[in-house]
Order: structure tokens, then C-alpha cells, then sequence
């Protein structure tokens, strides 16, 4: 009876060592996490960073991703990113909703240096002039964790 007790104990302690690991690596610099955010405008893409637009102006967003999770496929490195948009106005009203905007898998030596999107506000019922906050969420498929980052820009 003592040595099932004792391989218990050391079990739950070393499942008590790995669970806390995971869950203190999801809070430092290592987790996945959007960055380098930019807003603009441009014709092909974003050209030109700025936070203010006009209602009929599209409008680019782009970003990283870091520690995005790969797995191997194929005798290859894939990573799967998803990605989300919702657009509020200054009350906290939503007047877009973006889902599934970004659906990508591929080989960790495509991965694009940013991950760009469009938006536009034109056309959407009782849309007014104003102040907006674009929120963007990235899903790492692989990695199940999820990152969010906001970006507010004006519309004249």
C-alpha cells in the first residue's frame, strides 16, 4: 500500500510541475502574441500609415504574428493562422463583423513577413463620421492559443 502511495504522490507532483510550467509559459515574452500593428490607406496595399479616413476609403491593416506554433506535415513545418475582425464605433456599437477574414496554412518558409487586411466602412447601414476601434483576433490553429490587439482610427 506505501509504494502506490508513494508513485501517486511523485505522479501529481511531476503533472503539478508540467501543468504549471504550461500555464507560466503562456504568460511571458514566449506566447503567441499580434505585433507590429500599422493602419493606412493606399490602392494596392498599405502604403501611406495613417489613423484618419474617408467613409468611401479603404482602409489596410497589417501585422505580425510571434511564436506562432509549426507542426510537421509531409516532412515539412506548417503553421495555420486564422484571423477575425470586429469594428466598433465610439459607443461600442459593433458595425462590422469580419469573421474568418484570414484562413491560411502554409510552410513556415512562406509565412509573409506581415499579414495584411481591407476593411471599409462604406455601404454599412447608419454608419456615421466618427471615432472607430478595429480589433483584430488571430487563432494559431496548431498552437490553440489566441491573441487580440486593438487599432483606432477616425472616419471624416
Amino acid at each position: 500500500m506505501k509504494r502506490l502511495q508513494i508513485l501517486v504522490f511523485i505522479f501529481a507532483v511531476v503533472a503539478g510541475v508540467t501543468l504549471s510550467s504550461c500555464r507560466e509559459g503562456r504568460r511571458n515574452a514566449d506566447s503567441f502574441a499580434i505585433t507590429d500593428i500599422t493602419i493606412g490607406s493606399g490602392e494596392k496595399g498599405l502604403e501611406t500609415p495613417r489613423v484618419e479616413f474617408a467613409l468611401n476609403e479603404k482602409i489596410w491593416i497589417t501585422y505580425d504574428v510571434n511564436n506562432i506554433t509549426a507542426m510537421n506535415a509531409a516532412g515539412s513545418q506548417y503553421f495555420w493562422i486564422r484571423q477575425d475582425i470586429m469594428v466598433h464605433d465610439e459607443k461600442g456599437a459593433i458595425v462590422l463583423v469580419k469573421p474568418s477574414v484570414l484562413d491560411v496554412k502554409k510552410p513556415v518558409a512562406e509565412k509573409p513577413v506581415k499579414f495584411i487586411n481591407e476593411i471599409s466602412l462604406e455601404g454599412i447601414e447608419n454608419v456615421k463620421p466618427g471615432r472607430f476601434t478595429a480589433t483584430l483576433l488571430a487563432t494559431d490553429i496548431v498552437g490553440f492559443q489566441t491573441a487580440a490587439e486593438k487599432v483606432r482610427f477616425t472616419v471624416k
